[in-house]
């Protein structure tokens, strides 16, 4: 069963947006039928789904929105646009790579025309209008993608626009170079290696009683040493940036002068 929400464009177009009845992507990948690598990527805000990827470029965009503390959640190939065009006997069909619920600060710094990564990962994070959320369609790009000299996608992609933006959705096309490219991948993976690591309310309170008593900010290292000696500190403030708990300095980690806060 699919759950189709109609909508009709402004010139002439209508369109119908149709998801899976199980609320996961609208289709998975058929590992090892694909002439180009694929596979699927256990994600922690899509509700542990193991979520279809087609390239690294969308890998990177799971692992930043896992790790940004303004993504509440995300889902891969979210849903099925069907759009009917004057003219046209067959609908055109777009698959959008992802659908993510995002704070407003970042749905509005996208529109401001920032990188996704820098925007998603910014610090410290602006706190937004408690539910205050916005859902963001997004198109990842690579270079060389030939598609974009197709005529028919590009109309899609324009219409696709105007369908999502008339719903009130955000849409986005992220480029590998110019959106992912600017995120430290290796530091990414550090911190999404430990997305399933098991924290429990006490490592929470711990983490969050420790930057009360500084002031709401410390360094994340001496953090991460309260939080369990070595790799275990490290691992456990990873996994509480990733349920919200915490909010550290991702584009500063690598050079050891990362601070943190409370999750917005």
């Amino acid at each position: 069963m699919h759950q189709p929400a109609k909508r009709t464009g402004p010139r002439g177009f209508s369109a119908m947006i149709v998801r899976a009845a199980d609320g996961g992507p609208i289709r998975t990948l058929a590992i090892g039928r694909q002439k180009k690598p694929v596979g699927r990527y256990p994600a922690y805000k899509a509700s542990g789904r193991a979520l279809p990827e087609e390239s690294p470029a969308e890998v990177s965009v799971i692992q930043i929105c896992e790790v940004s503390p303004y993504v509440r959640s995300v889902l891969a190939q979210p849903h099925r646009l069907e759009i009917s065009v004057r003219g046209r006997t067959r609908p055109l069909v777009y698959f959008p790579d992802f659908e993510m619920k995002v704070d407003a600060p970042l749905a509005a710094a996208l529109e401001e025309g920032r990188s996704f990564g820098n925007a998603a990962l910014e610090w410290p994070p602006r706190a937004s209008t408690s539910g205050d959320v916005r859902t963001i369609v997004a198109e990842v790009k690579r270079p060389g993608d030939k598609r974009l000299w197709d005529p028919e996608y590009r109309q899609k992609l324009m219409l696709a626009r105007e369908v999502y933006e008339s719903l009130g959705f955000h849409f986005a096309v992220i480029e590998e170079e110019r959106d992912i490219a600017c995120v430290d991948g290796a530091v990414l993976r550090l911190i999404a290696y430990h997305t399933f690591v098991k924290v429990d309310n006490l490592d929470a309170v711990l983490a969050l009683e420790f930057l009360a008593a500084r002031g709401g900010e410390a360094d994340l290292r001496e953090l991460q040493e309260a939080l369990g000696p070595g790799a275990e500190g490290v691992a456990k403030s990873h996994a509480l940036q990733i349920r919200g708990v915490l909010s550290f300095d991702v584009l500063r980690y690598r050079s050891g002068t990362a601070r943190v806060v409370a999750g917005i």
